[in-house]
């Protein structure tokens, strides 16, 4: 099996404030996507690691549907996503609750990586086994963000200027309040020209 990035969204890729309406959630689209400076270097991160797959550990998954989870993310992103923890496309049945934590637990022991990395918001959805190979995400100051940024890119131990960029790029962003899905996007994008 390839290496695994466990990746929580909320707090992680996009705010964990969304607008949930439970007419929304029921809806076509997720309203009020507002991009996490990480969206970002996770997606350039994707596109350098490509044996790398990506298993969603969001409650999202429940509340809008796997399928139009994934759609909602970078295509970086999203073609390198292979399930989730939680089962996915089910909006019209009951899912009993568990812990994320037991859930992503309970998928590592199914799918059985040659090597996992978690990032999450949520120190509660991390298992304390697997913290040293882990990050978690706490957006709420730059030094955080930072902190986090370096962590996540230890762990694939990558260097050089796409990556020093991605971390200057991560404090514009957040100093800009982290624009749109769209200007992360474009982000991302010259950030692979420049390498």
């Amino acid at each position: 099996m390839d290496p695994i990035l466990y990746l929580g969204v909320e707090g992680v890729l996009f705010r964990a404030r969304v607008c949930r309406h439970p007419l929304a959630q029921r809806g076509n689209e997720m309203p009020c996507l507002n991009p996490l400076p990480l969206l970002g270097l996770i997606s350039s991160l994707l596109e350098t690691q490509r044996d790398l797959r990506v298993v969603l550990n969001s409650w999202w998954i429940v509340d809008y549907g796997f399928r139009r989870l994934v759609d909602s993310l970078p295509s970086s992103i999203s073609q390198r996503t292979i399930g989730a923890t939680i089962p996915g496309n089910r909006l019209h049945r009951k899912i009993a609750y568990q812990e994320r934590v037991d859930l992503l637990r309970a998928d590592v022991k199914k799918r059985q990586p040659v090597e996992l990395t978690i990032v999450d918001a949520s120190r509660s959805a991390i298992p304390t086994e697997y913290l040293s190979r882990s990050v978690w995400v706490r957006s709420d100051n730059q030094t955080h963000i930072n902190e986090s940024a370096a962590a996540l890119l230890g762990f694939f131990k990558q260097t050089g200027p796409l990556y020093q960029d991605s971390i200057i790029s991560i404090q514009e962003a957040e100093r800009a309040d982290c624009g749109s899905t769209e200007s992360m996007g474009n982000r991302a994008e010259e950030l692979r020209r420049i390498a």
